[in-house]
């Protein structure tokens, strides 16, 4: 480990703050801007584990609003330490696959660091969207000796996905000593995570080979080896594993689960349905471990049922309720969901029927309409300082905007159009995005386009309306909700009447409070969307309670991420020349919302119980969003592709397909059997 010492005076700081500020890891300089990404990563993938080697460059320096002369760092991609008494360091979590029963240890190799005189804040909470820090939840940092924390990779604990062994790492490169007010900041560390042998009987895991979330979300991207397949389809066959799906619903819905259960037949899967005059919340959690049991290869966990006729799980450390837990099978002390829930909150076979016909029309008959597939629509609240002559006069107060921007840039730059439906307050004047490390953003100018009068800010639910209804296959919400409705702009549930965009039906992303909370007797804003017969929504994800600044923009920013992993969108926040992940892209709703929330993990990090169990504040917000829809639907990007000259030979003991150079999926079923493959041309014996 090589060390180097760097004394500066405080003074230049004090006069540099009020812009733009970044520190050099290197050479401890401040300055006023940057032209490449704050750090570099590079993973090599050995024969007994990975090797891990950060390149730090810069962080960005904000004055402290609660405490005179103290400074945060942040960093894009890193989220921050919430333990309250503690120093506010920049840390994140890196996650790696294991072979089946291994464990794993971790070793610096290598490091270069320097220390700079650097009084830092101390520690935030996470807040409510509707909150925001003070000093009466943000004490002063308690006196400690020596640097702190201690490590600069930490194993937190080994989850499971499915039975894989994941080993999650939080990586911290800013070290504090409160004595000497002095930061050690690590320009370059290398680590290595070493594979390990467990203990006990090996079980092999139920990851499926054409699941991909291990290669979306770890590191090492899902292998183990450099020989090791990708735990994708073999090289030798495109046949894909076939899933099975599970339903839980009462009697009164079963005629109309019928159309949908052979629809879902016929794409390929295997569906077992589960049907009781009343369920309990024990009911529904045995049932789930009994079939995962059972199964061959359980995936998809659909609830046909309001919470009155099928209930969710009531959280103990709020009042709220959840469907959650019931996709975390055999996992008490585990929060990775090992099947990807949905529920559709219906309390009639009417709108069953209604919900389940729009899910089949969406995969079998999709509208041809190339305008559809290629628009987008983002709402969002621009909340600002009105008073002149205030510091923060024009700056937003969240980042609420900065975030439906940033997803609408990454989406743009995939080659589509999107629409923005933004408001803001006639006397705010939208200047400067949000530097308040309490809504994790690092500042910078509104671009010149989106400042008044160039741009209107006069997003409304006419406006919403108009733009559903004449064709979009997405809608992003970002800003303030209520069970009812978003606040700005203001669209409610009695606007409803007004979409008729029958078979134009979107998928709705809607990232704020409530809007998502189907427990109550008020109908929320996802289940009427959904339940709507002459348009609405063909799914919906909502938040079931009040949420979180922060983690919810690192959640929308890695969904839309999944869905488009290149040239890969950072989660935190704004590097405008980091190279991103080039995963699989990601199209089922279920799979979608998971690695959301996995993302969202990666920047707030938040596991502390010995036990390897998460709580607290991020464990809530896991908890808190929901797919309503079917969790296996895949939200359509394009416009699908239609051909002829297809050529079926069946014979007694095979049937050959011939597609041309076209590509398809395609699924054999009967009553005895299913298989899908993907390729060209098959023969299925």
């Amino acid at each position: 480990m090589k060390r180097v010492t760097i004394l500066i005076s405080f003074l230049p700081l004090v006069v540099l703050i009020h812009a733009q500020t970044y520190i050099s890891f290197t050479d401890g300089k401040y300055v006023n801007s940057v032209d490449k990404s704050q750090y570099k990563r590079d993973v090599k993938i050995e024969n007994d584990g990975v090797l891990v080697t950060y390149t730090m460059e810069y962080a960005s320096v904000i004055k402290d609003p609660l405490y005179k002369d103290a400074m945060m760092l942040q960093m894009d991609g890193f989220g921050y330490n919430s333990t309250i008494g503690e120093p506010y360091y920049p840390r994140r979590i890196d996650s790696f696959t294991l072979p089946d029963g291994a464990t794993a240890d971790i070793s610096i190799v290598d490091s270069k660091y320097i220390d700079i005189p650097f009084r830092l804040s101390p520690s935030r909470p996470e807040i409510l969207e509707t909150e925001d820090n003070s000093k009466n939840n943000v004490p002063d940092i308690k006196p400690y000796s020596g640097f702190y924390p201690t490590e600069v990779v930490t194993k937190l604990i080994i989850q499971k996905y499915r039975g894989a062994p994941i080993a999650k790492c939080i990586f911290q490169p800013v070290q504090y000593n409160y004595q000497t007010s002095t930061i050690r900041v690590f320009s370059y560390v290398k680590y290595k995570v070493q594979f390990k042998e467990g203990k006990g009987v090996i079980k092999k895991n139920k990851v499926s080979p054409n699941d991909y979330f291990l290669k979306n979300t770890t590191l090492n991207r899902g292998l183990t080896t450099p020989s090791s397949l990708n735990r994708s389809i073999p090289s030798n066959t495109n046949m894909e594993i076939t899933k099975d799906y599970l339903i839980i619903t009462i009697p009164m819905y079963a005629s109309v689960i019928n159309r949908f259960v052979e629809w879902k037949k016929l794409m390929g899967y295997r569906v077992t349905v589960s049907i009781r005059n009343t369920w309990t919340v024990s009911d529904v959690l045995n049932e789930v471990e009994s079939k995962y049991a059972d199964l061959d290869n359980l995936y998809y966990l659909l609830i046909v049922g309001s919470h009155s006729q099928v209930p969710a799980k009531q959280m103990g450390d709020m009042n709220y309720y959840s469907d959650y837990y019931y996709g975390c099978v055999n996992c008490s002390s585990d929060s990775l969901p090992n099947i990807n829930v949905g529920r559709l909150p219906v309390t009639s076979v009417r709108e069953a029927s209604v919900v389940l016909n729009k899910i089949i029309d969406y995969e079998k008959e999709p509208i041809s309409d190339s305008i559809f597939y290629s628009t987008g629509i983002h709402c969002a609240n621009f909340q600002c300082d009105t008073i002149p002559s205030n510091y923060d006069f024009g700056r937003e107060t969240s980042r609420f905007t900065q975030t439906a921007e940033r997803i609408r840039d990454y989406v743009v730059g995939n080659g589509k159009t999107v629409y923005r439906n933004y408001y803001t307050a006639h006397n705010s004047f939208p200047l400067f995005w949000n530097n308040n490390p309490d809504y994790y953003s690092t500042g910078g100018n509104v671009p010149i386009y989106l400042r008044k009068p160039q741009f209107a800010w006069d997003g409304n639910a006419n406006q919403i309306i108009s733009e559903i209804n004449n064709g979009a296959f997405y809608v992003l919400y970002r800003g303030h909700g209520l069970v009812e409705e978003w606040i700005s702009p203001w669209f409610h549930v009695n606007h409803l009447s007004q979409l008729n965009n029958w078979n134009k039906l979107p998928v709705v992303f809607s990232v704020n409070c409530d809007t998502g909370n189907f427990s109550g007797t008020t109908r929320c804003l996802a289940d009427r969307l959904l339940t709507m017969g002459d348009g609405g929504a063909v799914g919906v994800i909502a938040a079931v309670t009040t949420t979180l600044s922060g983690s919810n923009d690192a959640f929308a920013e890695g969904m839309f991420e999944s869905i488009w992993p290149t040239p890969g969108l950072l989660q935190s926040f704004g590097a405008p020349n980091y190279s991103g992940s080039t995963g699989v892209p990601t199209y089922e709703l279920g799979m979608i919302l998971s690695q959301g929330r996995e993302k969202m993990l990666s920047i707030f990090p938040k596991i502390t119980k010995p036990s390897g169990e998460e709580y607290g504040w991020y464990q809530w917000a896991r908890r808190a969003f929901h797919c309503f829809g079917d969790p296996s639907m895949e939200i359509r990007t394009e416009i699908p592709t239609t051909f002829d000259n297809i050529n079926i030979n069946r014979l007694p003991n095979s049937i050959t397909v011939n597609l041309g150079n076209e590509i398809a999926r395609i699924t054999f079923y009967d009553s005895k059997w299913i298989c899908v493959f993907v390729r060209r041309n098959v023969c299925c014996v």
